[in-house]
């Protein structure tokens, strides 16, 4: 039986077959006999110098195959060590020039993604072109997409269609930089548009689309020093008209007259201007009348009463009664009115459903847009926020239809109707959605807010609603099913200051400290 395995190996290793006689030599009794030993010496070099072949054919894996069998069967031998350090040192080689072509495609797909394709394209020309023909073709696939938004961008231009340019410009939105080359010039031509279509919806008192197409512009970052100012005259428009609200024609002619030193050829601002003063005139003349001499006798909140009336009650001392006031339930969505700032939709349901206002179903917030857009739900769970499409929907320009949503992420239902998801405080799971391309109901609400247990007012961008000249922060939260007001000055409604535990009353104006705000229902 020895002599047989000893032949069977002394033919496998004669014709080549060095695996079937590494297979027999391995046996105990055929290495302990002379003969075995000696076919053992001469299958270790025939496994040395194939190792050799499979390493200069770049076969790494074989070659240290082929270099344990030797070693198993003949010892640590000179020759075998050489290939193995050999083997080593290439496998080395092989392992960093893989990280080396890890590196450059990851460079290059960042460069993808920042839209600057030369840069990428130099760095794939140095990869093997089996790694880089799919980031080649991504490559392509982009700069065709980027050509065809910058000639609609041209085209848009041309044809004076600001929306359509600057949906162009939304599609390229985080793939190209605001600097490169053939951006730069379309940017400033678009922001100078921009502004002038802006500032001539606001000479023709149509503060509503000039609002609208600012919330455009900061939603795809196109804001300048300019639309900044145009900011500050909305500003001027919101506290005119809560002015107007509170009957206060004097406060509107002073608000109207700043307006008009921004807006100088808005011929609206001289005729509200004369009707506030008409308006203060008027009221000045009746308090100079008959009525102000009522309250200069301080007779205003003494009740008048007929004489039988006296004599009944005659035990009774005057009580004045003030009319009760509404306080919302927090089951329904409310509007938030920061004088000098804006107006602020309240969501407090969860989950929130958001879609067309002429679609199957009625929303929680509808949308003046295509009514054969998917509807899209907003669920809050725990700390984080999911969204759900009925229908495809985009998020960071990737297709979907449930994704979990992240600070700054945008949402499109289509390339017209956007929104923008925030989350400014980290330790509050209140939310906020800026809408762009689509219109509320209203259109003086400036974005909506996702509320949980808390909202904050003040002049860090940590804060929901962002208030510059506020210096102590305010916070809005949820208790007992009311809206109730936290701050270092105390709530002052009617001139009666409200207990921390009362809940803010509706359509009634509201000041803590120097902000001034009024909680009214959303009607659409």
């Amino acid at each position: 039986m020895l002599t047989l395995k000893l032949k069977q190996a002394e033919c496998a290793l004669a014709d080549g077959r060095l695996d079937e006689a590494y297979e027999v030599l391995t046996h105990d009794s055929v290495r302990q006999h002379r003969k075995g030993q000696d076919l053992a010496g001469r299958l270790a070099r025939a496994l040395v110098e194939r190792g050799h072949q499979h390493l200069s054919s770049d076969r790494i894996q074989q070659a240290l195959a082929d270099c344990n069998k030797a070693d198993k069967i003949a010892g640590n031998q000179s020759q075998i060590a050489q290939l193995r350090t050999a083997a080593c040192d290439r496998l080395n080689q092989q392992h960093f020039a893989h990280q080396q072509r890890e590196q450059k495609l990851a460079q290059a797909q960042r460069y993808l993604k920042a839209g600057q394709l030369s840069a990428a394209q130099q760095v794939m020309s140095a990869v093997e072109q089996g790694h880089a023909n799919i980031l080649s073709e991504e490559a392509q696939v982009l700069r065709v997409e980027i050509e065809s938004a910058l000639n609609g961008m041209h085209t848009a231009l041309a044809d004076q269609d600001l929306e359509r340019a600057l949906d162009s410009w939304a599609s390229l939105s985080g793939r190209i930089p605001p600097t490169h080359t053939k951006v730069t010039d379309l940017l400033k031509q678009i922001k100078v548009a921009a502004s002038s279509q802006i500032r001539t919806l606001l000479n023709q008192g149509r503060i509503d689309r000039a609002q609208g197409l600012l919330l455009r512009l900061e939603a795809v970052n196109m804001t300048s020093s300019e639309t900044e100012e145009f900011n500050d005259v909305l500003g001027f428009c919101v506290e005119a008209a809560q002015a107007v609200e509170q009957h206060q024609p004097d406060r509107v002619a002073r608000t109207l007259a700043k307006l008009k030193l921004i807006l100088p050829e808005a011929t609206w601002i001289d005729t509200m201007a004369q009707q506030a003063r008409q308006a203060d005139e008027a009221l000045q003349q009746l308090s100079s009348g008959p009525l102000g001499l009522i309250k200069m006798n301080n007779q205003i909140d003494k009740p008048i009463v007929t004489v039988a009336h006296k004599v009944q009650n005659s035990l009774a001392p005057p009580v004045s009664i003030e009319p009760p006031q509404t306080t919302p339930t927090l089951d329904e969505p409310l509007v938030l009115q920061v004088n000098g700032v804006g107006s602020f939709l309240i969501l407090p349901q969860n989950p929130v459903t958001i879609g067309p206002i002429s679609g199957n179903t009625r929303p929680h917030l509808g949308l003046l847009t295509d009514p054969h857009l998917p509807a899209i739900t907003l669920q809050r769970e725990d700390e984080d926020y999911i969204v759900q499409g009925s229908g495809p929907i985009r998020v960071n320009q990737n297709q979907t239809t449930k994704r979990l949503l992240a600070d700054g992420d945008r949402i499109a239902l289509s390339d017209r109707c956007r929104m923008k998801f925030n989350q400014p405080n980290a330790a509050s799971t209140t939310a906020t959605l800026s809408i762009s391309g689509a219109r509320l109901a209203r259109p003086d609400i400036n974005y909506c807010i996702l509320m949980d247990r808390d909202l904050l007012i003040g002049d860090q961008t940590s804060h929901h609603i962002r208030v510059p000249q506020l210096d102590q922060p305010v916070a809005l939260l949820q208790q007992n099913g009311q809206l109730i007001c936290r701050a270092a000055a105390p709530v002052m409604s009617k001139g009666h200051a409200l207990s921390s535990s009362q809940g803010l009353p509706l359509d009634t104006p509201l000041t803590v400290g120097e902000l001034s705000l009024v909680l009214t229902r959303y009607s659409t």
